[in-house]
């Protein structure tokens, strides 16, 4: 199949996003995703699902504490992975009578964190799909059945199969579809060959009906239908562009030496997305309030037994009180909140990955920390959480937020970038600054490997965000002094990609290197797993 021009990085798909529950974005979030997918694709009630994770990737250490069996039950079950329900789905879909088994087993896999789920309906129907999660809760499906394909959730999906068409006709495909179903906003037609089958693929800016889909599939005798929704909150499409990817191309858009990087944030996902200012702002104000609220969760208090870390985040003002620690106000709130939303986190409340799930409390730790201690309002917050996404794009467009790819620095360190450009937004400086703010914080942050004890995600996270968070607020502090950060920052991205890449395998978020294989992180991950 013909592959899909990349779809330009968004704001609220890739950096900003998902909202979810659960200890990863690319594991539980993803799964959910890719789960869902699988099952609007079979569109049968299912009997059966086996999910296969290759011996050399991620997963295969993972998968059940980071919890991608989690997000693969929900998702076969339609939810969201913001849903309440997702702590509980291994046990609701075992209740629906549904055979989910996961097993370690050898097959071609590009990327470390690659799902193989094989799916039979009640009624015998079967389906095999092949989809990967690359990073933040985003996934891409790259197989259905023995086809190649691409789907990233951006546009309705509409499969169909047909046989024994000849090699002459299958490159007419695409142009009859288009000229006879203009009404359907169809937005590209992709055909993929096997033996003497050819898998038709429709993306669509709409809902096709049932009875178009069946009038399209019968006009080419058609035999087997597959359909699928978008799952992403800004949708692909041919009028889709992307201003500018690195922050170069950023300073040369800028209006003026003074305008702020959050009005560039604004520029540029009306034009990734074709939305406007209004509806960007709106998505901005979601996430800004859930992030808020899992602050504020956390503050009150959260419990989970499958779980190393139990609440601690009230500790911070405690120790104030009784004089055993510096008495530091934005300091202490910004390490209190980011502590707050990781409690949040790891008890299944919703948060927002910012990046990343594993990084989440950076950004909200930062923000709201400032705002707790200098009275910043709820419009001067969203327009930092903003500026933060900004700086993810042009991360995200260069290089990858997977610390199955790169490590703790593709995450933490991104999010600690993130975080100092919001903060630079917070105190009123220009883009410039913000993005000489990033530069400085990921600059410190390469490097930083990914090693979770038990494969949760709590330990060391719980430390690396805070160091995120602290050092986007001493990052922008030093650059509105003045300081020259020296290095700009699409040069350290790339830097971070390269470290990235040099990293041994064991110590990108496997569970076979650091901290994870410690004597004590042996005995925690026991303790959990027989409890």
């Amino acid at each position: 199949m013909t592959p899909e021009m990349e779809p330009p990085v968004s704001i609220f798909n890739d950096v900003l996003g998902p909202i979810m529950r659960g200890p990863s974005s690319s594991h539980t979030a993803a799964s959910a995703r890719i789960g869902r997918l699988a099952a609007e694709l079979l569109g049968e009630e299912i009997k059966s699902v086996l999910v296969g994770f290759t011996p050399d990737g991620s997963l295969a250490t993972t998968y059940d504490g980071q919890g991608s069996d989690i997000g693969i039950a929900a998702g076969l079950l339609g939810l969201e992975a913001s849903s309440s329900k997702m702590k509980d789905s291994l046990s609701l879909i075992k209740a629906q009578g549904i055979d989910l088994k996961f097993e370690i087993r050898d097959y071609p896999a590009t990327h470390p964190n690659t799902y193989r789920l094989t799916l039979e309906s009640v009624s015998g129907k079967k389906l095999e799909i092949t989809a990967i999660s690359t990073g933040g809760g985003m996934v891409k499906m790259t197989h259905l059945n023995n086809f190649g394909v691409d789907v990233q959730g951006g546009y309705f999906e509409f499969f169909f199969l047909i046989k024994g068409l000849s090699n002459d006709i299958i490159p007419t495909i695409p142009e009859r579809i288009e000229d006879t179903y203009k009404s359907i906003g169809i937005e590209a037609v992709y055909t993929a060959t096997d033996n003497d089958s050819t898998l038709v693929n429709i993306k669509t800016s709409g809902p096709v009906s049932k009875e178009i889909r069946e009038e399209i599939s019968s006009g080419f005798h058609s035999a087997e239908l597959f359909y699928s929704p978008p799952f992403l909150p800004v949708l692909s499409g041919k009028n889709c562009s992307a201003p500018f990817t690195t922050a170069s191309e950023l300073i040369r858009f800028l209006p003026a030496g003074n305008t702020q990087l959050w009005e560039m944030a604004v520029m540029y996902e009306t034009r990734r997305g074709n939305i406007d200012e209004k509806e960007v702002l709106r998505l901005a104000s979601v996430v800004y309030e859930v992030m808020n609220d899992s602050v504020r969760k956390g503050l009150e208090g959260t419990s989970y037994k499958d779980r190393i870390l139990g609440r601690q985040s009230h500790l911070i003002g405690k120790a104030v009180t009784e004089g055993r620690i510096f008495d530091s106000p934005l300091m202490n709130n910004v390490i209190r909140n980011t502590m707050a939303v990781m409690e949040s986190k790891s008890s299944f409340q919703e948060i927002v990955a910012a990046p990343t799930a594993g990084s989440c409390g950076v950004v909200p730790g930062a923000v709201t920390g400032c705002a707790d201690s200098h009275d910043f309002t709820e419009e001067e917050c969203i327009k930092a959480v903003l500026s933060a996404g900004m700086i993810g794009v042009l991360i995200a467009s260069q290089s990858t937020f997977s610390a199955e790819v790169a490590g703790c620095q593709a995450e933490c360190g991104s999010a600690s970038a993130m975080a100092a450009a919001a903060i630079v937004q917070l105190l009123g400086g220009n883009a410039h600054e913000a993005l000489n703010a990033a530069s400085f914080a990921l600059q410190n942050m390469l490097g930083l490997i990914c090693d979770p004890v038990a494969n949760r995600v709590e330990v060391p996270c719980l430390g690396k965000n805070i160091l995120g968070a602290v050092q986007g607020l001493t990052s922008a502090n030093i650059t509105m002094a003045g300081i020259d950060t020296v290095i700009p920052l699409d040069e350290v991205i790339k830097a971070m990609d390269s470290v990235g890449a040099a990293l041994p395998r064991e110590l990108r978020c496997t569970g076979c290197g650091g901290l994870s294989v410690t004597d004590t992180a042996r005995k925690i991950e026991h303790k959990l797993y027989i409890s």
